[in-house]
Order: structure tokens, then C-alpha cells, then sequence
């Protein structure tokens, strides 16, 4: 394994706000880990590297940097809501896109009707796109988080107002 599949990694970790990532590949194995969570933004333990017959090697890398798109809003979920109105939550740690493409328009807007299994957002998790689907019929009340936005598992991305 060379270095820059494990620059890769660690750009991985960063992309999705991994704190471990072990991965093996026929002989070999690397398993990459961040220090003490609550010290990432600053400080980063050394990385292990085990190939076969080879020393354990301890390259440098960046440091974990969270941007301000990648901190979850904690008021998000919080918001009132009638008992009418259903979450969509995310059900992995990805980024939010609400359109197919760049240029293409949103899968829905605020106010819209939806069916049971239209597609409302693709979330990329670890490269692949996952088309989130509306598990009611209802009318969006509230897109909760924006194009492009890193998101956690479960962290609630739309409210969907049903005729219950």
C-alpha cells in the first residue's frame, strides 16, 4: 500500500468525519485512527501501517479539520412540529444534495406533495450516491438542511406534513 492511498484514507476520514477507518487488501491491512474525539480539530495521533514483512511506519498527516458545513445544526430537529408531520432522517453520515446534478432544479421544494417512495435527496456516502426516498404521502413543511451539507446518521433532513 503507498503512501498516497493512505493520504487518500485520511482524506476520506476528513470528508465524512470518521474517527477510525480500518481497511484490509489481500496481505496487506492498514487501520487509521484519530486521537481523543474531543481533540481532533487539533491534534491527530500517529498513524500505524503494517504491510507484510515490512517495519511499522508512521507517516505525518493533516490534521482533522471540521468546516463550519460539516457541524450538525443542534437546533434543527428541535423545531416544533404538528403530530401530523413525519421526519426523514438520514440513514448514513454523508452529504446532502437535493438536486441529480449541479445544474439540475431541486428534487422538491417547501410546499410540495409527495408520494410514498418519490425521491427527495441524494445523500454520498464513501463515493456512491444513495437516493433517499419519502416514506409518507404529505406536503414538505421544512428542508432542514442545505445543498452540499455534511450530515450524520439519523440527523432529521426533512419534515413531511401528512394527512393522518
Amino acid at each position: 500500500m503507498d503512501i498516497d492511498k493512505i493520504e487518500n484514507y485520511i482524506k476520506l476520514m476528513n470528508t465524512y468525519g470518521l474517527s477510525e477507518l480500518e481497511i484490509t487488501e489481500s496481505t496487506e491491512s492498514i487501520k487509521l485512527k484519530y486521537g481523543n474525539p474531543q481533540y481532533q480539530s487539533s491534534m491527530m495521533s500517529p498513524i500505524q501501517y503494517q504491510a507484510p514483512n515490512q517495519q511499522v511506519s508512521k507517516p505525518t498527516a493533516p490534521p482533522f479539520s471540521q468546516t463550519e458545513n460539516s457541524e450538525p445544526d443542534k437546533h434543527q430537529s428541535k423545531k416544533e412540529v404538528s403530530k401530523n408531520t413525519k421526519e426523514i432522517k438520514s440513514p448514513f453520515v454523508g452529504t446532502f444534495y437535493g438536486a441529480p446534478s449541479p445544474e439540475a432544479s431541486n428534487f422538491v421544494e417547501i410546499g410540495q406533495t409527495v408520494k410514498k417512495g418519490q425521491t427527495l435527496c441524494i445523500v454520498e456516502a464513501m463515493k456512491l450516491m444513495n437516493e433517499i426516498e419519502s416514506e409518507f404521502d404529505g406536503v414538505i413543511k421544512d428542508i432542514l438542511v442545505k445543498n452540499e451539507q455534511a450530515i450524520e446518521f439519523d440527523q432529521a433532513i426533512f419534515h413531511i406534513e401528512t394527512r393522518e
